[in-house]
């Protein structure tokens, strides 16, 4: 997720099978979230094809997504809250459809047994505006424009309000992403730039994400930008795109990306994707988010000291192996992204700073977490709440929660832990009692009451870092 700036110092429905949860084709059952996504199906994949009018802040839309049936569907719901839809098909023919808000029902030409598969086409056009219909704990709000451009940034659910989707990170996908600007400007996406088409006044960018990405990473960048690559000793190609007149400033600050990917590859598992990098956006908001392969940055961070950007770069890029290459089951398990991502920042400070540093910081982090009026508040980062999906403790008492457990067991045990944790889920899902349950058969031992104390309690364990 996004790990905000202004916190920067704080720096079973897969197992199961999801015939189990089709009860209510409006919503995969989220415990926080029961309306986000839908049941029945899977997306495979979704082509995503943008004609963007900067000037008029407006857009046309091809949606073609690509789909297969999980049990008998005699209709099947989308997420989207976007502008007028022109056209509806499914398999090529004129389907019928509804919009009831945030939903679009659409009833095939024929029904569709389970492991039949459809391909879904919308049309849309207008102007693309930023929301999120269910979750008032959230930044972003999907596309957003500003004098000189456009970002997207849609956690957790924003992505319905730009693009008609399956919007819950159960369901991932691969994607294309074709997207035509005005000459002048460029267009960043998820994954790989595999074609650049040039017409007189328009330029078409066409990005390939090769991997399942959960709707929410998904992303749209468009300004005239400065492009900056590179690659880890690692081999992973690296390239950044920054606005054109602060690319030097920039491109020092992001200089240490390479080291961290061999930092954290040494660390996890390879990085998970085809390249990585970073988008900036020439706007000021207050926050990043880890958007998967091109983690997106405000404008602000270049004003910033560099020690300080530091931690956001790593808590983004760590992301990219906890978050996006391995997701949360539930809205609920948001502690699996911000615990693991504010604590494998600060192993990068452990790696380059020394122990007294990173020493210091943790003691930093338990101290905020401590604090009286947090354990008033009584969020238990295990399960905290719709509304707290992003508070603090979540970032600074998960960071402190794995710290724990790696002196509990000891460097060995903790990293062989985590290593096989990653590598059971990576591309899928987890919860919660699914990294503990790995944790506990990887060291042998029993940890259910060290993870309730850290993650289902208000008060804060003792501890000596």
């Amino acid at each position: 997720m996004r790990l905000m700036l202004v916190c920067w110092w704080v720096a079973l429905l897969l197992g199961q099978g999801w015939a189990s949860a089709l009860s209510d084709p409006a919503g995969l059952g989220d415990p926080y979230f029961p309306l986000m996504g839908n049941s029945g199906y899977d997306v495979l994949h979704y082509d995503i094809a943008l004609d963007v009018a900067l000037a008029e802040r407006t857009a046309r839309a091809v949606v073609t997504i690509d789909l297969q049936a999980l049990t008998q569907l005699d209709q099947f719901h989308l997420d989207f809250s976007g502008p007028s839809i022109t056209s509806l098909e499914v398999n090529q023919q004129a389907s019928r459809y509804e919009r009831r808000g945030g939903e679009l029902v659409i009833w095939p030409p024929r029904p569709m047994a389970a492991g039949d598969r459809a391909q879904v086409r919308v049309a849309y056009e207008g102007s693309l505006q930023s929301q999120h219909r269910l979750s008032a704990s959230s930044f972003g709000g999907g596309w957003q424009h500003y004098p000189t451009g456009v970002y997207v940034a849609s956690q957790p659910d924003g992505s319905s309000s730009w693009f008609p989707s399956n919007d819950h990170p159960q369901d991932k996908a691969t994607f294309t992403f074709a997207v035509r600007v005005p000459v002048g400007s460029l267009a960043a996406a998820n994954g790989v730039l595999v074609e650049t088409r040039r017409e007189s006044e328009a330029v078409t960018y066409i990005w390939q994400m090769a991997q399942p990405m959960a709707t929410y990473l998904a992303t749209v960048n468009i300004t005239d930008f400065a492009i900056v690559e590179g690659r880890s000793s690692g081999g992973v190609p690296i390239r950044n795109y920054f606005p054109t007149e602060l690319a030097p400033r920039l491109e020092e600050i992001f200089s240490v990306q390479a080291a961290m990917l061999d930092f954290y590859e040494s660390l996890i598992a390879p990085y998970p994707f085809d390249a990585y990098g970073a988008v900036v956006a020439r706007a000021s908001f207050g926050f990043a988010l880890e958007t998967q392969t091109l983690s997106l940055f405000p404008r602000d961070v270049a004003r910033m000291p560099i020690p300080d950007v530091e931690n956001i770069i790593a808590h983004e890029m760590v992301h990219q192996w906890f978050g996006n290459s391995v997701s949360v089951r539930h809205w609920r398990d948001i502690w699996l992204n911000e615990g693991f991502a504010t604590y494998f920042a600060a192993l990068w400070v452990e790696h380059t700073k020394g122990q007294e540093a990173f020493q210091r910081l943790m003691q930093n982090y338990y101290a905020i977490a401590s604090q009286p009026g947090h354990e008033r508040r009584g969020t238990p980062i295990g399960d905290p709440g719709a509304d707290q999906l992003f508070n603090t403790l979540v970032y600074v008492r998960g960071a402190c929660a794995l710290h724990a457990l790696r002196l509990l067991v000891g460097d060995a045990d903790f990293f062989r832990a985590i290593r096989d944790y990653y590598q059971a889920y990576a591309y899928g899902n987890a919860s919660i009692s699914d990294f503990i349950a790995s944790v506990e058969h990887k060291t042998g031992r029993n940890l259910q009451d060290f993870f309730r104390q850290w993650l289902y309690e208000t008060r804060m364990p003792p501890a000596r870092f």
